[in-house]
């Protein structure tokens, strides 16, 4: 079929395949040459139709040509979200499925990330498998708590037990299902306290708030019959000062910062590693800790830092995730638990009972315009930055919504070894803005200067010892 181009037609298809021809190696730039081809009509003067084109002209079969096109599309879109792009064809290839939104290939493509750190890693058929197991474990709407959830041995049989019970009693065991076990029970250290809920093959499932507090209830029972106290949370170190206790009710997260400590620490504990993972025997560990008497008088003492090795905000965790969280923090109004996270589009989707801090991490100055605009749509008794590690000079234009300034220097980690510097004048211009709205700094233990304050919360719903410490 003759369908004569404009001379601008032609000119664009002499690009287009000059490109193809140079870039058989670079599948994003061949990707993208084919889409424009193809969206275009381009191909038209002596071909019936783009698969025609592609296969007569380029020797390429017409359905490897459309996912190259769909998955140009897929890299733009990796790219805008701040994630890195597939460095080869066969990567994409299956990321760039017609049955994944973008959204939810972004979501394979970081837990591929976490488990390999960075696209040079992947090996492999990996991206193709995770993406079989996503769509296999994908929820429905005849699934109360869709997605393929891994229960350690001893957890499997704790819920085998629930179900033996309510069937007897005449009723349907309402968790968590469909359940698949892996061992081993205990992991990493070998200090588990209780099971762990893990994402088969890396790929976290959807878990509703209904099914969590049907395992919280599991686990309380089994504590209480077996004698044991549970779970407690853990005793912080120099590395974070301004909370005595961590706990990680969640962890793992997809952003993929080089310079993460915790994904280190993830992968000599957890077998996992980095991958989004729920622990939910640890919800009960507030209650279960007592305050030693040597900490009685330290400021810190109720301060909690939660998900210390993970990010809740992390599109892997669905709402009724971070939901269970809050829920849990307004339970135990006792405590004041300090949140933080590097993705804070997703913050003012919730509300935050009085004892929850909410932060966001911003180690430059790209970060801020999201942290701003998630405070001034939030009502939180503190709100606060953690620039660390501060990475440059940081301007913030709405300084009155923090509350607290916390500033650190990278941290060496195997990722990389050579940090980058945190320049003394950084931090200096960080502290006037604090001080011009009359916001509390704490200073880590890496820093050469360490001012060590902490803000009185603005609501209350328990104990409040929030004086400069």
């Amino acid at each position: 079929m003759e369908d004569d181009l404009t001379p601008e037609e032609q000119e664009a298809l002499d690009e287009c395949e000059r490109e193809i021809s140079e870039a058989r190696k670079t599948w994003r730039r061949k990707g993208a040459a084919l889409r424009k081809v193809r969206e275009g009509r381009l191909y038209r003067k002596g071909y019936k139709s783009f698969e025609a084109y592609v296969e007569a002209r380029w020797e390429m079969k017409a359905r490897y040509a459309h996912y190259l096109a769909a998955g140009a599309d897929r890299a733009e879109y990796f790219e805008e979200e701040g994630a890195p792009v597939p460095e080869a064809a066969k990567h994409v290839i299956p990321l760039s499925s017609e049955k994944l939104s973008p959204e939810e290939a972004l979501r394979v493509w970081r837990a591929v990330l976490n488990v390999t750190g960075g696209p040079g890693n992947v090996k492999g058929d990996l991206v193709e498998h995770a993406v079989r197991e996503y769509l296999g474990g994908r929820p429905d709407e005849e699934r109360k708590s869709g997605g393929k959830l891994v229960l350690s041995d001893e957890a499997r049989v704790f819920l085998a037990a629930a179900e033996k019970e309510q069937k007897e009693k005449g009723k349907v065991a309402e968790v968590a299902a469909p359940l698949v076990a892996i061992p081993p029970t205990e992991y990493g250290d070998g200090k588990a306290t209780g099971p762990v809920l893990v994402p088969q093959d890396h790929i976290h499932g959807n878990l509703d708030r209904k099914a969590m507090a049907a395992l919280g209830l599991l686990f309380e029972r089994y504590y209480e019959t077996e004698g044991k106290k549970g779970p407690v949370m853990n005793l912080t170190n120099e590395h974070v000062g301004w909370a005595l206790w961590t706990l990680n009710l969640i962890t793992g997260c997809g952003y993929g910062c080089v310079f993460c400590y915790a994904r280190e620490i993830a992968k000599l504990r957890y077998p996992q590693g980095f991958a989004a993972t729920v622990h939910p025997e640890r919800f009960l560990a507030p209650s279960n800790t007592k305050i030693p008497k040597k900490h009685q008088d330290d400021p810190a003492a109720r301060r909690v830092f939660l998900m210390s090795q993970g990010d809740w905000m992390d599109p892997a965790f669905n709402d009724e995730i971070v939901q269970a969280v809050l829920d849990m923090c307004a339970a135990n109004p006792e405590w004041e638990f300090m949140t933080l996270t590097k993705q804070p589009e997703r913050l003012k989707d919730f509300t935050y009972p009085p004892n929850v801090w909410v932060g966001v991490t911003v180690t430059r100055q790209g970060q801020v315009k999201g942290a701003e605009e998630a405070f001034a749509a939030i009502d939180a008794s503190v709100r606060w930055i953690s620039f660390e590690p501060l990475h440059g000079h940081v301007v913030l234009s709405q300084p009155e919504l923090v509350d607290l300034y916390v500033i650190g220097a990278e941290r060496k980690t195997n990722q990389r070894p050579e940090v980058k510097a945190t320049l003394a004048q950084w931090v200096d211009a960080l502290r006037l803005q604090a001080r011009g709205v009359g916001a509390a700094i704490w200073e880590k233990e890496n820093l050469d200067v360490r001012l060590r304050e902490m803000p009185t919360p603005r609501r209350h719903n328990g104990p409040s010892d929030q004086a400069t410490s």
